[in-house]
């Protein structure tokens, strides 16, 4: 790899880790951001759906901006408008201007997937499982780092200074990405004009209302009641909506979300996967946190302290760490299809732990690390595999199609969790154990059936060049 490329692939690593961290450390400190900016828990609830929704939106955009001009400006674009938002979120005083900077700073979710594309075009065809491994080992030093000093660093600095560091850390970053923003520009050639119009900006609006409809519809039937007559309506709603977005998707020239290419069964093998992914992730990071608290209620040994979530949950990231040497050679040896059933069953595994066993703090931490170990495999072994069999121009967009199916594995998670902890009728702070213990075991259910589709993925073909395809083995 060149200089030029390494200095382009560590800028994009470390604005991206930066911005992980800040994400990661907003699982132990979410109550204290909350109490720091006196939101009620409907408020709060109102500004996850709105980065709900720019997430599921803007990830498969940039990530398709990231195939249609250049990756490195795109980056810089994105990550600047997060690091806005994280600057300005040291002054935000109310409502609106929380949910203004927090839309903002979700901006790095689609950056992310164009770093992800970024480190695929920079690597060798031997080195992208390794290239994928580096970021998802240095996001995973940085969340874990963030996980253990979230408390001291706003004990330090502030409550806010949870999303403003971060973004000081990224700007020296975005000005290495875009340097070549600043630089003369040659004539623009007249095929350049057209790009814009590859982006399908209607299509991606389209997709948005969907799942507004959809985010709707899952929190209408965690209400209950006569909502879910609303919840019905809503679903029939996307129903006639999705097929006529389909068809117009399979007559756009350059479509927003290539559905032909999405269709084929390797690709949506993998993209089902990535809702799996989504489910457990909620598990680990929400679930967890309440169990501890419950299993404390209930008398057992270990406080329900944001230090000790922290602790718990500081091996999800560190594993991705260790685990860096080990993706190149598990996915030569085992194949894409191996350490995705892997990765899968080894979240199965963990998410299973706490239904049985859970009044003492190691086999949680087991379940964290074991979780870690699945979800970095499956997730760095998705990205790579989707980056091999998808056509050069399409890497980033179907990256962000991934992560969006990632989101709204989480947001189903979310709402179908919820409808579970409801089920007990208790009504008060804390969360029954015993509904909890349902809940993780739904989750694992979800990894199981993820397994068992990533295990009947079948022979695959690798995209080179303009569509053409060939065996895997010519590549290698």
């Amino acid at each position: 790899m060149k200089r030029a490329h390494r200095l382009d692939a560590a800028a994009a690593v470390i604005a991206v880790s930066a911005f992980a961290a800040m994400d990661s450390a907003m699982s132990p400190s979410q109550e204290q951001v909350i109490a720091t900016l006196h939101l009620s828990a409907v408020q709060y609830a109102w500004v996850s759906a709105t980065q709900f929704l720019f997430i599921a939106i803007s990830a498969p955009l940039i990530g398709r901006c990231g195939d249609v001009f250049d990756k490195r400006s795109v980056l810089a674009i994105t990550l600047g408008l997060a690091c806005a938002g994280g600057l300005l979120a040291g002054s935000a005083t109310s409502i609106l201007t929380y949910m203004v900077t927090q839309t903002l700073l979700c901006a790095w979710v689609g950056a992310l997937t164009v770093a992800m594309a970024l480190m695929a075009e920079l690597s060798s065809p031997d080195r992208k499982a390794s290239g994928q491994g580096m970021l998802q080992g240095a996001t995973g030093f940085f969340a874990s780092a963030a996980l253990l000093g979230a408390g001291p660093v706003m004990n330090a600095f502030g409550t806010l200074s949870l999303f403003w560091l971060p973004a000081a850390i990224a700007v020296p970053c975005v000005f290495v990405l875009g340097r070549r923003l600043f630089q003369p520009r040659a004539a623009v050639a007249p095929a350049a004009s057209a790009r814009p119009k590859e982006l399908d900006v209607h299509g991606a609006l389209s997709l948005g209302g969907m799942l507004a409809l959809l985010s709707v519809t899952l929190q209408f039937i965690a209400t209950g009641g006569w909502m879910t007559g609303l919840a019905i309506a809503c679903l029939g709603a996307v129903g006639v909506m999705l097929p006529r977005w389909v068809r117009a998707r399979r007559k756009q020239a350059s479509p927003f979300v290539d559905v032909a290419l999405l269709a084929r069964r390797d690709v949506a093998r993998i993209h089902v996967v990535s809702l799996a992914l989504g489910v457990g992730t909620t598990a680990i990071y929400v679930l967890l946190p309440m169990m501890v608290t419950a299993a404390s209620a209930a008398g057992a040994g270990y406080g329900s302290s944001a230090l000790v979530v922290g602790a718990l949950l500081l091996p999800t990231g560190l594993t991705s760490i260790l685990l860096v040497p080990a993706y190149a050679p598990l996915d030569r040896h085992l194949g894409p299809r191996g350490v995705l059933v892997l990765g899968l069953a080894c979240m199965a595994a963990a998410l299973a732990i706490p239904v049985f066993w859970r009044q003492a703090i190691w086999p949680l931490l087991a379940c964290t690390t074991l979780f870690g170990t699945g979800i970095s495999l499956a997730y760095t072994e998705g990205i790579t595999e989707l980056l091999r069999i998808v056509p050069a121009e399409r890497g980033a967009g179907v990256g962000g199609t991934f992560q969006l199916g990632k989101t709204i594995g989480a947001l189903i998670g979310t709402a179908g969790f919820s409808v579970v902890l409801g089920a007990g009728g208790d009504t008060g702070a804390v969360a029954g154990l015993a509904q909890l213990s349902t809940a993780f075991a739904i989750a694992a259910g979800v990894a199981i059936l993820g397994m068992l589709v990533a295990a009947g993925a079948g022979a695959r073909q690798t995209a080179l060049g303009d569509n053409h395809l060939v065996p895997r083995r010519l590549e290698d």
